[in-house]
């Protein structure tokens, strides 16, 4: 039997490094000043805790991957509206235009939660082993007889 503590520190190593997308993903869907190295942060620290939340080490399943990536350009534009990157509206010149932040990353993180879902409703019913009797027997016996059991 583990020891508490051995679970927590294999469990640290088994999730450490473990990157359900990059840097160079996050910067083709989001323009922004933050750092490569805070990026990566974000990646993962967020990669680890959909594993967690998926309930699995795989980060080779599809839906984890985009509950992933998601999740990620979620918390990445937090960190930009934290850092006042994204403010609430950008003027630029003569107009003033509304950031839709907020929209963004509601819709990211809602899009992350399904793909969750998706997963842990495959993974319950794929590692499931549902055996039930359809309740039907035949007796050949009396003419072909049909009775419930």
């Amino acid at each position: 039997m583990l020891s508490f503590g051995f679970w927590v520190i294999y469990s640290q190593w088994l999730f450490s490094d473990v990157a359900l997308c990059t840097v160079d993903y996050v910067r083709s869907k989001i323009t922004t000043i933050l750092t490569d190295s805070d990026i990566e942060d974000i990646i993962d620290e967020t990669s680890s805790d959909i594993l967690a939340q998926c309930e699995t080490t795989v980060e080779t399943n599809p839906l984890v991957i985009l509950a992933g990536k998601y999740a990620i350009l979620a918390a990445t534009l937090s960190k930009m509206k934290t850092t006042g990157e994204m403010a609430a509206s950008i003027k630029t010149g003569n107009s003033q235009r509304q950031n839709t932040t907020d929209v963004d990353i509601e819709r990211y993180e809602k899009k992350s939660q399904s793909f969750i879902e998706q997963y842990r409703s495959a993974s319950s019913y794929s590692f499931s082993s549902p055996s039930y009797n359809a309740g039907f027997t035949h007796h050949s016996h009396h003419g072909g007889h049909h009775g419930f059991n």
